[in-house]
């Protein structure tokens, strides 16, 4: 319908004024909602209040984000994840609370108890993100064990189909179905400890010994003889590439925030 009443006929008349009325949504403003505002003098009422820059700065220094109250002695994060659940309900998607998880890190964390829609949250040590098991204290042997457990599962499962395994067959099955469960977001994960680090090289070490040509080798030897390097090498090869594209500014990240450079002449300069 036309705005003088009439009603539209054609298909490009009714583009239009659709066109118009939704338009009208984001620039159309009703002046009688514009709420009146009583004009105060505010400076007689604030003129013993010091507010000088140091002063902010030193208690913005002292101030947790994390764990500042509000002025009602309530958690911020509380009063999100209602936020959250009250949204959720208006938009008739709601949250099943009993599948919500959270998880404390650190050592003085105080451990609050939250709640979504007055149910206490349940509290659990350890979850799973994008295939990546996070653990309370961060140490991921639960995630290396069960990617340990996996890639030895499909090892077995290649040794049981596949009877004839050369070098050229093993490769294409190894790199393809084995080493991406021990290889996928390492940078994340990387083990530090001695024996997440041997536990994840015998997966490698396994495998190469499914070739019955240089199953008697050793393992430096089968790996020299596949063109394979070890999983310790293509992981430190990783962080050399990020190290790389960080200092060469292909990254966006500032590489002051991890190296120093020396500046150092060299005497052929």
């Amino acid at each position: 319908m036309k705005p003088n009443g009439n009603l539209t006929t054609s298909d490009k008349e009714k583009a239009t004024v659709l066109n118009d009325f939704f338009t009208s949504v984001f620039t159309a403003e009703n002046p009688n909602n514009i709420p009146n505002i009583e004009e105060r003098n505010f400076e007689s009422s604030l003129d013993h209040f010091v507010i000088n820059q140091d002063t902010v700065e030193k208690y913005l220094l002292l101030l947790n984000g994390s764990k500042s109250m509000g002025p009602d002695n309530i958690h911020p994060l509380i009063n999100d994840l209602d936020a959250l659940y009250n949204w959720s309900k208006l938009w008739d998607m709601k949250f099943n609370v009993n599948k919500c998880k959270q998880i404390h890190y650190g050592r003085n964390n105080p451990e609050n108890v939250y709640t979504m829609n007055n149910i206490d949250i349940i509290k659990d040590e350890q979850e799973k993100d994008l295939g990546i098991i996070f653990q309370n204290d961060l140490k991921f042997s639960q995630h290396i064990s069960s990617k340990i457990n996996k890639a030895n599962s499909i090892l077995g499962l290649i040794n049981r189909t596949f009877i004839f395994k050369d070098q050229y067959t093993f490769l294409r099955l190894y790199v393809a179905l084995v080493r991406p469960h021990v290889e996928y977001g390492n940078t994340i994960w990387y083990p530090h400890l001695k024996k997440d680090i041997n536990a994840v090289e015998k997966v490698q070490m396994r495998a190469t010994k499914l070739i019955p040509d240089i199953r008697h080798l050793s393992y430096e030897d089968r790996l020299k003889v596949l063109k394979l390097p070890s999983l310790t090498h293509r992981r430190r090869r990783g962080d050399m590439i990020q190290a790389f594209k960080i200092l060469k500014g292909f990254e966006d990240i500032s590489y002051e925030r991890f190296f120093y450079c020396h500046q150092y002449k060299y005497p052929w300069a």
